[in-house]
């Protein structure tokens, strides 16, 4: 897809601004109102945008054991369809497969796995996970989300979880809509938004992207090596262009990068560059496909 200047500015500022309306997004971008709409309204007809994804503190709902499986199963349909999947995908070296999911803890993981009679061939528990900026966008914005940071479990009523699952379809609907799916008032609804917000329930918004329109593809780095690589590994990632996500285990692998990139030699390049800053590092490429269906931010509610 032939992305002008003018789109990239768009999509660069709707990335961090989900729900800003036209008018301000109009303001903000120098565009007119009349082209940020025509222009969202396309990239959402042709596939560009696949959705408004919100991202909220799984332990605020008691899921606080966030894990990605590898499998060489072709399908493991079971996890997949199963209350704990967020996203799958495909692999496309040494394993078929993979699964985000989050668990309440470790032995209801396990637990799972044992009944469901699941034998995946990795597991990475993000111990500790960060979703950087998307700087292919030539956007330098500072804003990252830590997705495991640590709040108390919180207690929700019905019509909570009514505003709250409609948001988890779109992070871009008009209150109005949030407040009619919820069967409460729009001030309500906003007063809810504000709260999920200040409380560090919702931590964020972001875009799932159709990466091929945009003529990028995933590539999973995994590195082994010790902690004592954290800090150095942790500013690499905040500088890189190309690194989406880093995730820290205290099993191997030890840290895994997912980066993007366009082309054969621009995914050397940045092996190459994490090899240069991180001398000691051990790794291992394994390239990914992006997530095969819509993002379930919230598979148990």
């Amino acid at each position: 897809m032939n992305l002008r200047p003018n789109d990239l500015k768009l999509l660069t500022y709707l990335y961090h601004n989900v729900r800003d309306t036209y008018a301000t997004i109009s303001k903000k971008t120098g565009l007119s109102r009349e082209q940020v709409s025509y222009k969202i309204e396309k990239y959402q007809k042709e596939g560009l945008i696949r959705r408004y994804v919100p991202i909220f503190n799984h332990a605020a709902f008691g899921y606080r054991y966030n894990v990605t499986l590898f499998f060489c199963n072709p399908d493991p349909e079971k996890i997949i369809k199963s209350k704990y999947c967020i996203s799958w995908g495909r692999v496309y070296a040494k394993y078929r497969i993979y699964v985000n999911c989050t668990f309440v803890d470790e032995k209801s993981f396990l637990s799972f796995l044992e009944k469901s009679d699941i034998q995946p061939e990795l597991v990475i528990h993000h111990q500790y996970s960060r979703l950087y900026p998307l700087k292919i966008l030539n956007n330098d914005a500072a804003e990252t989300y830590e997705m495991n940071e640590t709040i108390s479990e919180k207690s929700f009523d019905k019509k909570d979880l009514l505003f709250i699952k409609e948001l988890t379809k779109n992070s871009r609907a008009r209150i109005i809509d949030l407040a009619s799916a919820a069967g409460i008032s729009s001030e309500l609804a906003l007063y809810k938004l504000r709260k999920l917000k200040s409380e560090k329930i919702l931590t964020g918004s972001r875009i799932q992207f159709n990466m091929k329109k945009l003529g990028y593809y995933f590539t999973l780095i995994f590195i082994e090596g010790n902690m004592q690589l954290r800090t150095k590994i942790q500013r690499y990632c905040a500088s890189a262009k190309n690194v989406n996500s880093l995730f820290i285990q205290t099993n191997y692998p030890q840290f895994g990068i997912q980066i993007f990139h366009k082309t054969e030699d621009e995914m050397r390049k940045a092996i190459t560059d994490i090899q240069d800053h991180i001398l000691e590092a051990k790794i291992e490429i394994i390239p990914i496909g992006e997530d095969q269906d819509l993002i379930n931010v919230l598979p148990f509610l």
